[in-house]
């Protein structure tokens, strides 16, 4: 694979991912569910998804989950 395939191919990855994470995100908001992070010292702590989704999308991502 060239370095022209590759970095096509990670960006094509990444893209879906974030999309992947987005449409999850607007799922869990319209259920008015929570998400569960890990604070990377063995912890944890919840978060609404329409807060993560406001904080990362904006207010615009928010309307049409509600």
């Amino acid at each position: 694979m060239s370095d022209k395939e590759y970095k096509n191919l990670s960006l094509k990855i990444r893209e879906g991912l974030a999309l992947a994470e987005r449409r999850m995100l607007e799922e869990k908001a319209a259920r008015n569910e929570r998400l569960v992070y890990g604070d990377g010292r063995g912890g944890y702590y919840y978060a609404q998804a329409t807060d993560v989704l406001r904080e990362r999308y904006g207010a615009e991502a928010t309307q049409h989950t509600r």
